[in-house]
């Protein structure tokens, strides 16, 4: 099958009107050209108006890159609180049982 016969059927499968999608039974497909477009060239905002949001998306981005830093330390800590616990088990479970040994042959002396 050729390019152009290739595109021309993606493009006619694109504009069904109906389709299945996820969740949704039925998803209507818009066919108007252009509208979800969105072009930074019909923007109102002034180059000003941009740095500024873009100053504003710049320490937005510097306080969650900290905040994630922030949660993998707790999740570390958390961690190893919960190895600490474990090998505390552990070291119970140890040191219990030589003490149920030396009570039995103080007991029953061999």
């Amino acid at each position: 099958m050729s390019l152009s016969m290739e595109l021309k059927k993606s493009i006619s499968d694109s504009d069904r009107t109906l389709k299945s999608y996820g969740a949704v039974q039925e998803t209507e497909w818009n066919t108007e050209r252009g509208f979800g477009d969105v072009s930074m060239a019909d923007s109102t905002m002034s180059p000003d108006e941009i740095e500024v949001e873009m100053a504003r998306i710049q320490r937005l981005r510097e306080v969650l890159v900290r905040r994630e830093s922030e949660l993998r330390f707790m999740m570390d800590d958390i961690q190893l609180c919960k190895d600490i616990m474990s090998l505390k088990q552990e070291l119970r479970q140890i040191v219990t049982v030589p003490g149920k040994l030396s009570s039995t042959a103080s007991v029953n002396p061999i």
